[in-house]
C-alpha cells in the first residue's frame, strides 16, 4: 500500500451515509425535534419509503431545487435538507412529534439543517470503522436496539442477526488489512442492498435482516457462503440468530447484547465445522433436544420390552396435529386399537410410539390409515430389519420418517426411506453439521443410488468442504440421469471452475442455460466466463438479460462493462463502471477496469494509474487487477513496473495471454528478442487467432533473417 490504510478522520458526508448511519443520525435529530419519527433518503424520491406518494415526491423535489426546508400541506411532515458543506446530499423527513412544525420559522429550520449536517459529520467520525469505512460494531448494537424498539412487543419474530467472519491472512499486517477491505467490498455488494453492513473489526462483519425468519436466513446464508467461496475467500464462517421484540427500555439494550452473544456463539460453532460453514443459534439451543436425538432412557427401556425377541416389526411415531385435547383423543384411539398387550409408549412433546410386531410397510400404512380415520395425526414409520440398522436405531429412524411426513399434509404418513434421509441430511446441513449431513446423504444413496436430489445434495456439501474430486462425479451422474435437472449442471460448472477447467465449466453452464434461461446467477457467472474466454458478444447478451431481470449490483455492472470493453464499447462501459463504483467504492475489479478505460479513452493518465494501483492494494490476489495495472504502466512508459505487475499476474494465472503478450513486447523493446519470441509463441499456442502476437512474431522472424 502506498497510503495510510485507515480512513481519514475528516471524512465528508455522502448520500449513502443517510442509509448506513440512519440510527445515530436519527438520535441527533431527536435533540432538536423530540418525539419526531425520522427517515432519510437521497434526493431521488424514487428510492424513498413513500416513493409512490405524489405529494412526497413533489416535496423532495422542492427541497432539491431550492435547498430549503419544506412542509407538507397538512403541516405534519417536515422535509429538512442535509448538507455536506454546501452540497445538498439528501433529505431528512420528520413526522410531527412533540413540537408543531408550523410554528417554526423557515430561517430557523434552515439553520438547524446546517447544524444537524455538521452534527452528522461528527457522528460519522465515531460511527465508522477506520479500515473499511463501514459502520462499526457499536452501530451494530445500536441498530439492533433501534429495530427492537421500532417494532415494540407486537411482532413474535422480527428477523435475524448474522455475523460473518472472513479469515484474512497474508505476509504481513498490510496484506491482512487489504484482504479485510476486499472482504468488506464483496460483502457490501452482496448484502448491502438487503440490509446495512457493519464492520466489527478483525474481519468480522454483521448484518440485521429484518422481516426474515431463521429458515430464510439460513438459505440466504448458504447462498452467501457459496458466493464468498467463489470469490476465493479460503475460510468463511457465519453465525445466525433469530431475534424477537422484547418491548422497550432497559430490556432492549440487554436483549441486543444477548443477541450478539448468541450470534457469536453460533459463529464459534461454525468454525469447528469446516472452512466454509454456518451455524444457527437455534441449532445450538436444541443440541440437547434435537429432533433426531435418541429418545430418553425410560422411553427406550419400554420400547425394548416391546420388540424383545422380535425378528420383524414396524415402529410408528405418531404426532397429534390439532390443538386442545388431540393428544388424549389419539391416546384413546390407540388404546382401543391395540388392546392391553401392546400399550403405546408416550415420548416427549406429546408424541407416541407404537410397535406393530411382524408388520411390514403395507400393514403399517394400513394401520395408520385406520388411526387417522378417528383422529388427525402425522405418522413416521420405521421398519426392522432395515439396511443393517440395530433395533435401537429404529426409534431415530421413525423420528426422521415423521419429519418426512410433515411435508405430506396434515395427515401425512411416511415410511423411512431414501427421501427421509435426504430430508434429515438437509436438517443437519441447515444446522451447519456437514459431517452428519454427508453421512445421511450417503446412507440415502445406498438405498437409492440414482436419486438426483441426493446426488446433488451430497455434491454441494462436499464442495463446501473443498472435496471437489469427490463432488464432480456426483454432479456428472445427476446430470446424466435427468436431463431436465437444472442444479446438477449448474453445480458441476462451479466445481469445474474451482479445478481450473473453464472449458468444461462452459459446457456445464450451457447445459444448465438450456434448462433455465432466466436464472440470474447462471447468467452472471456464464457471462463472466464468456468474457474470460474472449466471447464478448455472447457475454453481452447474457449479462444484459441479467440486468433486465434484477437490481443492478456492482459485480453485475462490472461484468457487463468488461463485456462492452471487449466489443469496443468503451464509453458505455465507463458509464456502467462509474455507477458500479458509486454502489461499491471498494470493488477492485471495477476500479481496475475503470482505470484501464480512463487510460484508453484519454480521461486522465494519473487518475487511471491511481485507480489501477488502488485495485491491487484492495485485492492483490486478482490477476485481472495486476494485468490491467501492467498494461497501463507499459503504455505510460514504465516498463520496469509493468514487467513486475505482469509477472504477478502470471503467478496467479499462468495462461493469461494479455500478460504474456505484453511481457513479450517489453522483451522485444529491450532487445531481448529470443525471450520475446518464446513469449509470442506461447501466446499463439494458447490463442492461435491472436492477431497482435502473430504480427509481432512475424516481424521478429523477419528481422532475424
Amino acid at each position: 500500500m502506498s497510503r495510510f490504510p485507515f480512513a481519514a478522520v475528516e471524512a465528508p458526508l455522502a448520500s449513502e451515509d443517510l442509509r448506513r448511519l440512519a440510527v445515530p443520525f436519527a438520535g441527533a435529530v431527536g435533540h432538536f425535534f423530540p418525539g419526531s419519527a425520522v427517515v432519510f433518503q437521497s434526493l431521488d424520491a424514487d428510492d424513498g419509503p413513500q416513493a409512490d406518494d405524489a405529494a412526497w415526491h413533489e416535496a423532495v423535489g422542492r427541497v432539491g431545487e431550492r435547498g430549503r426546508p419544506t412542509l407538507s400541506a397538512d403541516g405534519e411532515i417536515l422535509f429538512l435538507p442535509v448538507w455536506n458543506d454546501d452540497e445538498l446530499i439528501g433529505v431528512a423527513v420528520l413526522h410531527r412529534g412533540e413540537l408543531p412544525f408550523r410554528e417554526m420559522s423557515g430561517s430557523w429550520l434552515l439553520e438547524v439543517s446546517r447544524i444537524l449536517s455538521r452534527e452528522f459529520r461528527l457522528v460519522k467520525q465515531w460511527s465508522v470503522d477506520g479500515v473499511t469505512g463501514l459502520p462499526n460494531g457499536q452501530q451494530l448494537r445500536a441498530g439492533l436496539a433501534a429495530e427492537l424498539v421500532r417494532a415494540g412487543g407486537d411482532a413474535a419474530e422480527l428477523g435475524s442477526l448474522m455475523l460473518v467472519e472472513i479469515h484474512a491472512k497474508g505476509r504481513d499486517g498490510e496484506q491482512v488489512l487489504a484482504q479485510i477491505v476486499r472482504a468488506a467490498g464483496v460483502l457490501d455488494g452482496l448484502v448491502g442492498g438487503v440490509a446495512p453492513l457493519y464492520a466489527c473489526g478483525a474481519g468480522v462483519f454483521g448484518a440485521i435482516w429484518t422481516g426474515i425468519d431463521t429458515e430464510k436466513a439460513l438459505r440466504m446464508g448458504e447462498a452467501l457462503l457459496r458466493r464468498l467461496k467463489r470469490e476465493n475467500f479460503q475460510k468463511v464462517h457465519l453465525g445466525i440468530c433469530r431475534f424477537a421484540a422484547p418491548g422497550s427500555g432497559a430490556g432492549v439494550e440487554a436483549n441486543a447484547s444477548l443477541l450478539l452473544d448468541q450470534a457469536w456463539a453460533a459463529l464459534c460453532a461454525a468454525r469447528r465445522r469446516g472452512p466454509h460453514a454456518l451455524c444457527a443459534h437455534a441449532a445450538l439451543s436444541r443440541s440437547q433436544d434435537h429432533p433426531f436425538a435418541s429418545p430418553p432412557d425410560e422411553v427406550m427401556t419400554r420400547l425394548r420390552r416391546q420388540w424383545r425377541g422380535l425378528d420383524r416389526f414396524a415402529l410408528l411415531l405418531l404426532r397429534p396435529n390439532s390443538e386442545g385435547g388431540a393428544g388424549e383423543s389419539l391416546g384413546g384411539c390407540l388404546a382401543s386399537l391395540l388392546g392391553p398387550a401392546s400399550a403405546p409408549v408416550r415420548a416427549e412433546g406429546g408424541d407416541i410410539f407404537v410397535a406393530l410386531p411382524g408388520a411390514g410397510a403395507d400393514e403399517a400404512l394400513a394401520w395408520v390409515g385406520s388411526v387417522q380415520e378417528g383422529c388427525r395425526c402425522l405418522a413416521g414409520i420405521a421398519l426392522y430389519p432395515f439396511d443393517g440398522c440395530r433395533k435401537s436405531a429404529t426409534a431415530v429412524n421413525a423420528a426422521k420418517a415423521l419429519c418426512h411426513a410433515t411435508f405430506l399434509g396434515e395427515n401425512g404418513k411416511a415410511v423411512f426411506d431414501a427421501v427421509s434421509l435426504n430430508i434429515s441430511g438437509d436438517v443437519y446441513y441447515n444446522d451447519g453439521d456437514l459431517a452428519r449431513s454427508v453421512r445421511e446423504y450417503r446412507r440415502g444413496l445406498r438405498l437409492a443410488p440414482e436419486s438426483v436430489n441426493l446426488l446433488n445434495s451430497l455434491g454441494v456439501v462436499l464442495v463446501q468442504m473443498n472435496r471437489y474430486r469427490a463432488a464432480i462425479p456426483l454432479f456428472e451422474k445427476a446430470a446424466a440421469l435427468d436431463g431436465a435437472d437444472f442444479m446438477a449442471p449448474f453445480n458441476l460448472g462451479f466445481a469445474y471452475l474451482e479445478q481450473g477447467r473453464p472449458a468444461a465449466a462452459v459446457v456445464a453452464f450451457e447445459k444448465a442455460l438450456a434448462i433455465d434461461a432466466a436464472h440470474p446467477d447462471l447468467l452472471f457467472w456464464l457471462g463472466r466466463l464468456y468474457c474470460r474466454l474472449g466471447r464478448y458478444a455472447e457475454a453481452v447478451r447474457l449479462l444484459e438479460r441479467a440486468m433486465a431481470g434484477q437490481e443492478a449490483t456492482a459485480p453485475l455492472l462490472g461484468a457487463l462493462a468488461e463485456a462492452y470493453q471487449g466489443e469496443g464499447r468503451n464509453r458505455e462501459a465507463i458509464v456502467l463502471l462509474e455507477r458500479a463504483a458509486r454502489l461499491n467504492p471498494r470493488d477492485a475489479g471495477v476500479l481496475s477496469l475503470l482505470g484501464e478505460l480512463y487510460h484508453d479513452e484519454r480521461e486522465g493518465d494519473e487518475v487511471a494509474l491511481s485507480l489501477c494501483r488502488q485495485a491491487v492494494e484492495l485485492d492483490d490476489t486478482a490477476w485481472q487487477a495486476w494485468c490491467r495495472l501492467g498494461r497501463v504502466q507499459y503504455h505510460l512508459g514504465d516498463t520496469a513496473g509493468a514487467g513486475e505487475s505482469l509477472r504477478q499476474c502470471l503467478l496467479l494465472d499462468r495462461e493469461n495471454v494479455t500478460a504474456l503478450y505484453l511481457l513479450g513486447c517489453i522483451c522485444r523493446d529491450g532487445g531481448r528478442w529470443r525471450q520475446a519470441r518464446r513469449l509470442f509463441e506461447r501466446v499463439l499456442r494458447l490463442r492461435p487467432d491472436h492477431v497482435k502476437a502473430t504480427s509481432a512474431l512475424a516481424k521478429l522472424t523477419g528481422a532475424a533473417r
